[in-house]
């Protein structure tokens, strides 16, 4: 009577396991596209910004394309906040310059293969174009 009750049940478990290991087969058909991309313009880049005010520095586009960055002034009299989301087709979305917590400008523009560049707009008029490339290691 126990021999046949323990029959029983490996039978059930290996029937389930069997179906347990079809369904994760099937599920797994290859396709990644609900899983997370890496946005192609994800990694370290130098930016410059030149015109009415001109200033550089380093800044990392995330995985996810968002930036957020401190870049200095190149006349030492400070640092801005350069921020916002570079597409998968390379369009600088929500582009903002910010200095003491408080947006002073904007950013836009586009990015291609290795580099980018687009313009910036300032409060008062001040205005200039920006241009960056990727850092290689």
């Amino acid at each position: 009577m126990i021999s046949k009750f323990w029959s029983i049940c490996l039978r059930k478990l290996i029937a389930i396991s069997v179906f347990l290991s079809i369904a994760m087969l099937l599920g797994c058909d290859g396709d990644n596209s609900t899983s997370f991309k890496r946005n192609p313009f994800a990694g370290n880049w130098v930016i410059e910004l030149s015109g009415d005010y001109q200033a550089s520095g380093g800044f990392l586009i995330g995985e996810d394309g968002r930036f957020f960055e401190n870049i200095a002034m190149n006349d030492k009299s400070g640092s801005i906040t350069i921020s916002g989301s570079v597409t998968d087709s390379g369009i600088l979305m929500n582009g903002r310059i910010s200095q003491g917590g408080s947006q002073v400008g904007t950013l836009q523009g586009s990015f291609s293969g290795n580099s980018g560049n687009g313009t910036w707009e300032a409060h008062f008029d001040n205005a200039g174009t920006w241009r960056a490339g990727i850092v290689f290691f």
